[in-house]
């Protein structure tokens, strides 16, 4: 009995602090230049929080990483996923939910729900000096297409490793979105829904 009181406290508390708000606020007078975020859920390492008014704070997108981390682990537990539902949406000022009071879904709501994806499309030839439509669509099995998000195209040179961000901009009505970059010597692309997804690669040659 008294084992099964010990899971049952570990899987609630598990389920009650992984959707939470980390906030700094220092006393009157101290003047503090950053704040640090460290826990097991980043491997004990060091994540800055964003400056806030008033303080410090986790962002959107830091809650999503966190939250992907710890459902991995968690998700081996079916109380603990039916427990996180409780959480999943704002309330009274409280911003530890995977919603805001308005109802829009945070980055670590898809993160927590899964089954996201972002498809790709790009011509494999273009001529030197002419752009290339870099096209597609993110979704989740939830609803379907995802409107009014910000995704990322980033590029390296066939061969490099290092990825670079080459632009942003925010879906449309239907979850699409559309990157018009310059090719001037053969590329890879792919584009990444921040913290959520990162599409297939795709190379583009030039003839």
């Amino acid at each position: 009995m008294r084992a099964l009181l010990m899971l049952l406290g570990l899987l609630t508390g598990l389920a009650l602090a992984i959707p939470v708000e980390f906030r700094y606020e220092p006393p009157e007078g101290l003047k503090v230049q950053s704040v640090s975020l460290r826990g097991s859920f980043n491997g004990w390492g060091e994540t800055p929080m964003a400056p806030v008014e008033g303080g410090f704070a986790v962002t959107l997108l830091q809650q999503a990483k966190f939250l992907r981390i710890a459902y991995s682990y968690a998700s081996r537990y079916d109380q603990v996923k039916n427990l996180f539902w409780y959480l999943v949406q704002d309330v009274g000022g409280v911003s530890t939910g995977l919603r805001t009071t308005t109802g829009w879904h945070k980055p670590s709501w898809f993160a927590f729900a899964g089954g996201n994806s972002v498809s790709i499309y790009a011509l494999p030839y273009v001529k030197p000096g002419s752009y290339v439509n870099v096209r597609g669509k993110i979704a989740c099995e939830t609803f379907g297409p995802v409107p009014d998000r910000t995704v990322r195209l980033q590029g390296r040179r066939l061969g490099a490793l290092t990825w670079s961000t080459l632009a942003s901009v925010r879906t449309d009505a239907e979850g699409r979105y559309l990157f018009r970059p310059t090719v001037w010597r053969p590329m890879q692309y792919r584009v990444v829904w921040p913290e959520i997804k990162t599409s297939d690669v795709r190379t583009v040659r030039v003839y």
